[in-house]
């Protein structure tokens, strides 16, 4: 998994829409799961697995 991490780290740094994109999308989580960390955590990685298979990774 932790690859993986660096991986979607990678993409953020060298594609910043992306990164804009995943910036937005934490704020808009924070605000929805203000007390569901576990919500919060399941719709990241929605976003993360999402980019890398858009990725080829």
């Amino acid at each position: 998994m932790r690859s993986r991490l660096l991986l979607f780290r990678d993409q953020l740094r060298s594609h910043p829409k992306i990164s804009e994109d995943y910036a937005a999308f934490k704020r808009r989580l924070a605000a929805d799961y203000q007390t569901g960390r576990l919500g919060y955590t399941n719709a990241k990685t929605d976003f993360i697995v999402s980019t890398l298979n858009r990725a080829g990774h």
